[in-house]
């Protein structure tokens, strides 16, 4: 039985029986509280509605619980439950917040890009960067691809779940082997690529770690983005195998 029919028989025992308003409530079920409730006339719902929205466009950090003290504060009477109810049916969001960066941050700049600084030879300057995919079961794999600027040819791809400083030390360590040494490694700066531990890797093998700022990256996209093309067209067997692999 709905609150309503509840108090409408709490007023029929009242009136017609001559029950108390306690002892009937105590029969029928229903909370004194509940029993004693006026609707507020629909004119207040639509200011009070008209006013949260006030807020809430004047304070775009701030949910509902705030916006319901200023409004307790300004005088309106109106419990929590129902403004947030309310906050939901208007569709109000805190908009998310920005993960802070975590690792260390390179300090890179425009004269390490690629209009700058080109490539002039074979392994005179590679580029390595991330792409990210996913297997079958809807997991996450990453993907570094490692890219030679000059002749364009894919070097390297490593396919796993999580690929991380010493990861990219043993995929470098492999591609030295083959290919030999660049004088110069070109990246982001993202966490892997400005290690410590991967800087003095480099450094006791003579090789130059050159990182771009982020501000240059939709400027750099022949470098770095091109990186994950080339590595895509001539390692497309090797990285579904990996990726069967791990899906499997």
């Amino acid at each position: 039985m709905s609150p309503a029919r509840r108090r409408a028989a709490v007023s029929f025992l009242v009136k017609r029986r001559r029950v108390s308003e306690r002892r009937a409530c105590r029969l029928v079920g229903q909370h004194r509280s509940t029993q004693r409730y006026e609707r507020l006339p629909a004119e207040y719902e639509l200011r009070l509605v008209a006013r949260m929205n006030e807020l809430a466009a004047e304070h775009p950090r701030w949910g509902y619980r705030r916006v319901w003290s200023l409004l307790r504060a300004e005088g309106w009477r109106v419990n929590r439950k129902r403004i947030e109810r309310l906050w939901r049916l208007e569709g109000h969001r805190v908009p998310p917040r920005r993960a802070k960066a975590s690792g260390k941050r390179a300090q890179g700049t425009a004269d390490q890009a690629i209009w700058n600084l080109p490539a002039t030879r074979p392994n005179h300057v590679w580029s390595y960067d991330f792409m990210g995919s996913r297997t079958r079961d809807g997991s996450p794999i990453r993907i570094l691809n490692v890219v030679d600027e000059y002749t364009r040819v894919a070097l390297g791809c490593r396919v796993a779940r999580s690929i991380g400083a010493r990861d990219v030390i043993a995929e470098l360590e492999q591609l030295f082997a083959r290919h030999g040494r660049p004088a110069v490694l070109r990246s982001d700066n993202g966490r892997e690529f400005v290690a410590a531990s991967l800087g003095d890797w480099l450094a006791d093998r003579n090789v130059r770690r050159r990182s771009s700022r982020r501000e240059a990256r939709n400027k750099t996209r022949s470098s770095n983005a091109s990186t994950a093309r080339c590595a895509t067209k001539s390692s497309t067997a090797r990285s579904s195998t990996a990726c069967s692999k791990h899906a499997s």
